[in-house]
C-alpha cells in the first residue's frame, strides 16, 4: 500500500517523516521499489508527494523491499521474516454503505418516514448522471477489492454452521492482522490495536481461528476509549492483541 514503508520509518521523536533522507540511500531505494518507481525524492515534501501521487503501484512486495529480512542467506527457499510487526490497522468496513453515500448528497435520505420514500429519494439522486457515475464507481471498486481479497486472504471467508461468518461482511483490520501473521519469522511476534470485534463478533471468527489455532495468542486486553486515545466515541472498545507465529494457543492473558 502506498506509503507503508514511509510509515514504518517515521522519526521516533517527532512522529513524522524526517525532513531529509539523503543519508539513507538504501531506504530510498526500498521505498522506490515498493512504489514501483525508478527513484523517489529524498526531501520530506517530495517523498510524500511521490507516495500520494498515484503514479506508482499501490502495493508493496515485502520480500523484494526487504530481501535482507526475508532471504538473509540469498536463497529464495530460505524465507524468514520480521521479528516483530506492530500496528494500528484501519478499522473501515469493506461493504457498500448507501446511507453514507446518498446521505452525503441529500440528508433527506437519512430521515425518510418510510422505506418507500427512502427508495424514491435514492432513485431521484441516481437520476443525476454524476451521482450515478460515482455510485457505479463505488460499487465497481468494492467488487474489485472483494475479488482481490478473496484471492489473497482467508480469514474473511470463514464459515459458521455452513454460513459465511458475519453474513460475508468484513473489516480491513482482519486483512491486516492476517497479513501480519504471514510476515513474521518463525519466532516472530505481532502486536496490534484492534476493535473489540476481534473477540466479540462472529465476523472475526476466521481471524480468531488463525490467532488461536495456528498462532500462539499471548494477550488480549480490551479497553473502552474513555481517555480518548483515539478521536472517536469514548464508549468505543478496542483490544490490544499480542501473538507469536508458532501455535497453537494453550493459554493467554486477558482482561475486559
Amino acid at each position: 500500500m502506498p506509503g507503508i514503508v514511509v510509515h514504518f520509518h517515521r522519526n521516533a521523536h517527532t512522529g513524522d517523516v524526517p525532513e531529509d533522507l539523503s543519508a539513507e540511500p538504501h531506504l530510498l531505494r526500498m521505498i522506490a521499489l515498493g512504489l514501483g518507481l525508478a527513484e523517489v525524492p529524498s526531501s520530506r515534501s517530495g517523498l510524500l508527494d511521490a507516495v500520494t501521487s498515484g503514479v506508482g503501484h499501490p502495493a508493496l512486495a515485502y520480500e523484494l523491499a526487504f530481501p535482507e529480512v526475508f532471504h538473509p542467506t540469498g536463497s529464495a527457499n530460505d524465507q524468514v521474516g520480521f521479528h516483530a510487526v506492530l500496528g494500528n490497522p484501519p478499522w473501515d468496513t469493506v461493504r457498500k454503505n448507501e446511507d453514507q453515500f446518498f446521505g452525503a448528497r441529500d440528508f433527506a435520505f437519512l430521515m425518510p418516514p418510510t422505506k418507500r420514500e427512502k427508495a424514491a429519494t435514492r432513485e431521484r439522486l441516481l437520476g443525476d448522471p454524476r451521482v450515478a457515475a460515482d455510485y457505479e464507481s463505488l460499487v465497481g471498486g468494492l467488487q474489485e477489492r472483494d475479488r482481490i481479497n478473496d484471492r489473497i486472504f482467508e480469514t474473511h471467508k470463514a464459515r459458521v454452521h455452513g454460513q459465511l461468518a458475519g453474513r460475508g461482511t468484513y473489516d480491513d483490520y482482519m486483512l491486516f492482522a492476517e497479513r501480519a501473521a504471514t510476515l513474521l519469522a518463525p519466532n516472530g511476534v505481532v502486536g496490534f490495536v484492534l476493535p473489540s470485534a476481534f473477540h466479540a463478533n462472529e465476523g472475526a471468527t476466521g481471524l480468531r481461528r488463525l490467532y488461536l489455532n495456528k498462532m500462539d495468542l499471548r494477550a488480549c486486553y480490551c479497553f473502552e476509549n474513555r481517555r480518548k486515545l483515539f478521536e472517536i466515541d469514548s464508549r468505543f472498545k478496542f483490544a490490544t492483541v499480542v501473538a507469536s507465529r508458532r501455535g497453537p494457543t494453550h493459554a493467554f492473558s486477558c482482561a475486559f
